[in-house]
């Protein structure tokens, strides 16, 4: 409701007294100004002053001024005290430039400009240059490798098909093509010899496609086992064996 700041004011005669005997010309006008009624109506109310408003004026709003007559704010009283009012000044304030409605998506960013004054003077919606490019990754899983169990995934399953051989599979994700495929995993300990023991960096062959919408990483974790010394001609003989360590995995793609 809109409030009125002009109002009216409305004089309304009262009774002089029944002995009244003009005296004087200014007796005469103090009884006809004592006798007469005053009321205000269709307008807004207000106290000024430095001191809280009596509890008699808590239905006007209070102009609140400081010891040299400074305005400090305008305030209303909300039934246990008195509240500032903020007070903006509707055309003096920018151009918000945007909409009411909901901005950003799991594809897109939201841009918003802000002026010198502080206030919001453009949003937008953009797609993030890193996905037009293809450099955020779409899909993930940490797992632990001797029963394909996820610790921590995001779009992608994990089965474990045998020891150290694992396929992962993305869920909710789109690729148009086979993507490309990160794998890192924890390692394992290495065999030791009866006079030897042996160092050798594990390797995790990655096999990525495509099954409809959804990438498929095949995993094999190998590593070289020693296997003695050749009878024959005294070479070191090393066997590709397989085994099981936690891995974590990262698609990338279109």
């Amino acid at each position: 409701m809109a409030i009125g700041t002009g109002g009216t004011v409305t004089l309304s005669a009262g009774s002089l007294p029944s002995n009244f005997c003009h005296t004087s010309w200014q007796t005469t006008l103090n009884n006809f100004v004592s006798s007469t009624n005053v009321s205000f109506s269709n307008g807004a109310l207000f106290t000024a002053g430095a001191s809280v408003p009596s509890s008699a004026d808590q239905n006007k709003l209070w102009c609140k001024l400081d010891g040299s007559d400074n305005v400090l704010g305008w305030y209303w009283y909300d039934g246990d005290s008195w509240e500032a009012m903020p007070v903006p000044v509707m055309t003096a304030l920018p151009d918000p430039g945007a909409t009411a409605g909901a901005y950003g998506d799991a594809d897109n960013h939201v841009t918003v400009t802000v002026g010198a004054d502080g206030y919001v003077t453009a949003i937008a919606e953009v797609t993030p240059t890193a996905i037009e490019s293809d450099g955020l990754a779409k899909a993930w899983v940490n797992f632990t490798g001797t029963n394909g169990a996820a610790v921590n995934s995001y779009n992608c399953s994990v089965t474990r098909n045998s020891v150290g051989q694992y396929t992962i599979t993305t869920s909710g994700t789109t690729f148009s093509a086979a993507p490309a495929v990160v794998c890192s995993h924890s390692g394992f300990d290495h065999g030791t010899g009866a006079t030897s023991s042996f160092t050798v960096s594990p390797a995790v062959r990655i096999s990525a496609s495509l099954s409809g919408t959804n990438g498929v990483a095949t995993l094999t974790v190998e590593r070289a086992s020693w296997d003695g010394e050749d009878a024959t001609d005294g070479d070191e003989n090393w066997d590709a064996a397989y085994d099981d360590t936690n891995i974590s995995v990262v698609f990338f793609g279109n």
